[in-house]
């Protein structure tokens, strides 16, 4: 009996605290789910649109437009950088021939400098020079005598003054190609450079050919002599040119292209004289060679000028 009663005052024991128990188990899981949801310690994002992120494999690519680097995956599984198009712009602008204006205005600035400096000192060491040049320019007679005097290869002041012309020249063609848009290198300097030595290569090329022809046929005297009337012309042309480069560098814009053409008319003008005076030079050998004068007319005076001209042409085309 008395271990009967034990077993029922335990059993009724249990089943009073049953209900206790089961609401301890309820408010337990609650808790930890509520703990789970929400975190008291969780820094929220400031952004108000975040950004969304794709997650392939254990590498992620991002997908927000704002990103400066988008990652982008490449075929062998590796991560390529892309810059962004505020960059790109940036860099491009990098390239290209065309110079900002102040690089260009100290450029110009330099080059018309020392070309006064240079004339300026030409000027005062050659006075007596450059006035025999003027008048050998003006008279064929005072042209054969200098020539007499100077022999084959001119003097030192006449090769200074003959390369001041390379100068002037240089940086007349360097103007021009500039005002089409046809310069064919990048920087300042390495197109004035180009621009002198092809004038320099053209000359002496030139020079070289008719000293040739001047061996190869019995017109050596005539050759020597015409050899000499190109560098007393040429001379003059590299003075003349000097004021129209200050005026192409500092002029106003709308007077730029009437300075080509009228500078352009005077070098024309010069080289037409310079062909008269050879062909009165070459009287004698005109009437029975007309075929060789024909030639020779247009393979070395004619022909090396339209080739420049399609150059510039082809060059202001690309």
């Amino acid at each position: 009996m008395y271990l009967c009663d034990t077993s029922i005052d335990i059993h009724t024991f249990k089943l009073e605290k049953l209900p206790k128990l089961l609401l301890f188990l309820f408010l337990f899981c609650a808790s930890y789910t509520f703990a789970q949801n929400t975190n008291p310690f969780e820094i929220k994002s400031r952004v108000k649109e975040p950004i969304s992120i794709e997650k392939k494999g254990k590498e992620a690519t991002p997908i927000d437009n704002s990103n400066p680097f988008e990652l982008k995956r490449k075929g062998d599984g590796t991560i390529a950088t892309t810059v962004a198009p505020a960059q790109k712009k940036k860099k491009a602008k990098r390239q290209g021939y065309s110079t900002s204006k102040e690089s260009r205005k100290s450029f110009v600035f330099i080059i018309v400098i020392s070309l006064l400096v240079i004339l300026a000192i030409l000027f005062t060491l050659f006075r007596e020079v450059v006035g025999r040049v003027y008048r050998a320019f003006l008279n064929d007679k005072i042209l054969n005598q200098l020539h007499r005097e100077q022999g084959v290869l001119p003097s030192g002041p006449y090769l200074t003054l003959y390369g001041l012309f390379f100068i002037t020249t240089g940086i007349f063609v360097y103007f021009f190609l500039d005002y089409l848009k046809a310069l064919p290198f990048e920087g300042n300097w390495t197109n004035l450079y180009a621009c002198i030595g092809s004038v320099l290569a053209i000359f002496l090329f030139k020079h070289f050919l008719l000293s040739f022809l001047g061996w190869l046929f019995p017109i050596h005297k005539e050759i020597s002599v015409y050899n000499f009337s190109i560098v007393i012309f040429n001379i003059i042309i590299g003075l003349i040119l000097v004021p129209f480069i200050v005026l192409l560098a500092y002029g106003p814009p709308d007077l730029i292209k009437i300075l080509f053409y009228i500078s352009g008319g005077i070098i024309a003008a010069t080289f037409i004289f310079r062909q008269l005076r050879g062909l009165f030079l070459s009287g004698k050998y005109l009437t029975s060679n007309k075929f060789h004068f024909l030639l020779y007319l247009c393979t070395v005076e004619i022909a090396p000028v339209v080739v420049l001209i399609k150059l510039i042409l082809l060059s202001q085309e690309a």
